[in-house]
């Protein structure tokens, strides 16, 4: 945000009417301009934005490291029958 609010990409619009009052942000003609948009309608859809998210690479499933500790409600891996623990 602060990126965007330096390089004029963004500015601050006055205040939303609900608790805390955040600030609300618009797009700024450079922005429009460093993009290559003609308008705010030439952006992709949420759908497609959120092919790219962060938040879901950070939230997609994962394998858990060897040795470590089920999470709670998870059955630990056990190893195949012919091998002796370690």
């Amino acid at each position: 945000m602060e990126l965007l609010l330096e390089t004029g990409l963004i500015t601050a619009h006055g205040r939303k009417e609900a608790p805390g009052t955040p600030t609300l942000w618009v797009t700024t003609a450079l922005f429009l301009a460093q993009f290559g948009l003609k308008s705010l309608r030439d952006l992709p859809g949420s759908d497609v934005m959120m092919a790219f998210s962060p938040a879901r690479k950070r939230d997609a499933p994962t394998r858990p490291a060897k040795g470590a500790e089920p999470a709670d409600g998870e059955a630990a891996e056990q190893p195949p029958a012919d091998q002796a623990p370690d």
